[in-house]
Protein backbone atom coordinates (compact mmCIF):
# COMPACT_ATOMS: atom_id res chain seq x y z
CA UNK A 1 0.00 0.00 0.00
CA UNK A 2 2.73 2.46 0.91
CA UNK A 3 4.30 1.74 -2.96
CA UNK A 4 1.20 2.68 -4.10
CA UNK A 5 0.90 5.92 -2.16
CA UNK A 6 4.71 6.63 -3.02
CA UNK A 7 4.07 6.56 -6.98
CA UNK A 8 0.97 8.53 -6.71
CA UNK A 9 2.90 11.09 -4.94
CA UNK A 10 5.32 11.18 -6.99
CA UNK A 11 2.80 10.99 -10.39
CA UNK A 12 1.31 13.98 -8.74
CA UNK A 13 4.35 16.07 -8.43
CA UNK A 14 6.13 15.17 -11.98
CA UNK A 15 2.67 15.95 -13.47
CA UNK A 16 2.62 19.25 -11.39
CA UNK A 17 6.08 20.60 -12.38
CA UNK A 18 5.44 19.57 -15.97
CA UNK A 19 2.59 21.79 -16.39
CA UNK A 20 3.45 25.23 -16.98
CA UNK A 21 2.32 27.52 -14.25
CA UNK A 22 -1.13 29.50 -14.21
CA UNK A 23 -1.22 32.38 -17.18
CA UNK A 24 1.99 31.50 -18.42
CA UNK A 25 1.88 30.48 -22.23
CA UNK A 26 3.38 26.81 -23.32
CA UNK A 27 6.51 26.18 -23.47
CA UNK A 28 8.21 23.76 -26.17
CA UNK A 29 11.59 23.53 -26.35
CA UNK A 30 11.79 21.19 -29.30
CA UNK A 31 8.69 23.11 -31.49
CA UNK A 32 9.85 23.75 -34.99
CA UNK A 33 8.69 25.86 -37.71
CA UNK A 34 6.88 24.54 -39.83
CA UNK A 35 4.87 22.10 -37.86
CA UNK A 36 2.09 23.32 -37.89
CA UNK A 37 2.17 25.15 -34.56
CA UNK A 38 2.63 28.70 -34.39
CA UNK A 39 6.31 29.48 -32.89
CA UNK A 40 7.67 32.10 -31.39
CA UNK A 41 10.53 33.07 -28.94
CA UNK A 42 9.76 35.29 -25.45
CA UNK A 43 11.93 37.63 -23.68
CA UNK A 44 13.63 34.59 -21.49
CA UNK A 45 14.66 32.86 -24.96
CA UNK A 46 12.29 30.06 -24.31
CA UNK A 47 10.19 29.00 -27.35
CA UNK A 48 6.50 29.53 -26.73
CA UNK A 49 3.91 27.37 -28.41
CA UNK A 50 0.32 28.24 -29.59
CA UNK A 51 -2.48 25.97 -28.99
CA UNK A 52 -4.03 24.73 -31.65
CA UNK A 53 -7.28 24.76 -32.97
CA UNK A 54 -9.87 22.34 -32.23
CA UNK A 55 -11.75 20.51 -35.74
CA UNK A 56 -15.48 21.01 -35.26
CA UNK A 57 -15.97 17.69 -36.83
CA UNK A 58 -14.40 16.06 -34.51
CA UNK A 59 -16.12 17.47 -31.53
CA UNK A 60 -19.29 16.63 -33.34
CA UNK A 61 -18.58 12.71 -33.93
CA UNK A 62 -16.66 12.32 -30.34
CA UNK A 63 -20.33 14.08 -29.03
CA UNK A 64 -22.71 11.66 -30.72
CA UNK A 65 -20.56 7.90 -30.83
CA UNK A 66 -19.77 7.86 -27.43
CA UNK A 67 -23.78 8.64 -26.89
CA UNK A 68 -24.47 5.12 -27.89
CA UNK A 69 -22.97 3.33 -25.24
CA UNK A 70 -23.92 6.14 -22.60
CA UNK A 71 -21.20 8.95 -22.20
CA UNK A 72 -22.23 12.24 -23.06
CA UNK A 73 -19.38 15.19 -22.43
CA UNK A 74 -16.74 14.02 -24.90
CA UNK A 75 -17.07 16.95 -27.54
CA UNK A 76 -16.69 19.82 -24.57
CA UNK A 77 -13.85 17.15 -23.12
CA UNK A 78 -12.37 18.01 -26.63
CA UNK A 79 -13.09 21.57 -26.78
CA UNK A 80 -11.38 22.21 -23.59
CA UNK A 81 -14.71 23.16 -21.72
CA UNK A 82 -14.06 20.43 -18.86
CA UNK A 83 -17.58 21.84 -16.84
CA UNK A 84 -20.03 21.47 -19.86
CA UNK A 85 -18.08 17.91 -20.29
CA UNK A 86 -18.57 16.74 -16.64
CA UNK A 87 -22.24 18.19 -16.67
CA UNK A 88 -23.18 16.27 -19.64
CA UNK A 89 -22.06 13.02 -18.40
CA UNK A 90 -23.59 13.40 -15.06
CA UNK A 91 -26.96 14.17 -16.73
CA UNK A 92 -27.00 11.19 -19.00
CA UNK A 93 -25.34 8.78 -16.42
CA UNK A 94 -28.47 10.21 -14.05
CA UNK A 95 -31.21 9.72 -16.79
CA UNK A 96 -29.95 6.35 -18.31
CA UNK A 97 -29.46 4.77 -15.09
CA UNK A 98 -33.14 6.03 -13.53
CA UNK A 99 -34.55 4.73 -17.14
CA UNK A 100 -32.62 1.17 -16.45
CA UNK A 101 -33.62 0.93 -12.73
CA UNK A 102 -37.35 1.13 -14.11
CA UNK A 103 -37.77 -0.28 -16.91
CA UNK A 104 -35.34 -4.09 -15.27
CA UNK A 105 -37.99 -3.27 -11.63
CA UNK A 106 -40.99 -3.24 -13.65
CA UNK A 107 -40.95 -6.93 -15.16
CA UNK A 108 -43.44 -8.22 -17.34
CA UNK A 109 -46.34 -5.55 -16.70
CA UNK A 110 -45.27 -2.12 -16.68
CA UNK A 111 -47.77 0.04 -15.49
CA UNK A 112 -47.80 3.63 -13.50
CA UNK A 113 -45.23 5.09 -11.49
CA UNK A 114 -42.26 2.73 -12.48
CA UNK A 115 -42.94 3.47 -16.07
CA UNK A 116 -43.21 7.10 -16.16
CA UNK A 117 -40.03 7.51 -14.21
CA UNK A 118 -38.47 5.07 -17.27
CA UNK A 119 -39.74 7.02 -19.74
CA UNK A 120 -38.93 10.46 -18.53
CA UNK A 121 -35.41 9.15 -17.99
CA UNK A 122 -35.51 8.05 -21.26
CA UNK A 123 -36.55 11.54 -22.56
CA UNK A 124 -34.04 13.21 -20.57
CA UNK A 125 -31.39 10.92 -21.86
CA UNK A 126 -32.12 11.84 -25.25
CA UNK A 127 -32.15 15.28 -24.86
CA UNK A 128 -28.78 15.30 -23.44
CA UNK A 129 -27.45 14.12 -26.00
CA UNK A 130 -28.62 16.12 -28.73
CA UNK A 131 -27.81 18.92 -26.23
CA UNK A 132 -24.40 17.84 -25.56
CA UNK A 133 -23.87 17.73 -29.15
CA UNK A 134 -24.85 21.05 -30.15
CA UNK A 135 -22.93 22.34 -26.92
CA UNK A 136 -20.13 20.37 -28.42
CA UNK A 137 -19.70 22.85 -31.69
CA UNK A 138 -20.46 25.97 -29.86
CA UNK A 139 -17.38 24.91 -27.53
CA UNK A 140 -14.91 23.75 -30.07
CA UNK A 141 -16.09 27.50 -31.56
CA UNK A 142 -15.59 29.32 -28.97
CA UNK A 143 -12.12 27.49 -28.25
CA UNK A 144 -10.90 28.71 -31.67
CA UNK A 145 -12.18 32.23 -31.49
CA UNK A 146 -10.11 32.96 -28.26
CA UNK A 147 -7.30 31.43 -30.32
CA UNK A 148 -7.37 34.32 -32.33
Amino acid sequence: MRSVLRISALLTLVVGLARPLAGQPLRAMNAFPGDGVAVSTDLAGWQTQAAPTKDPGLALILAVAPGFIGIHGAGSFYAQNPGHGWRHLAIGAASITAAMVAFLSCGVDCSGSTDTLGSVGMVIYLGNWVWSTIVAKNDVEAHNRALR
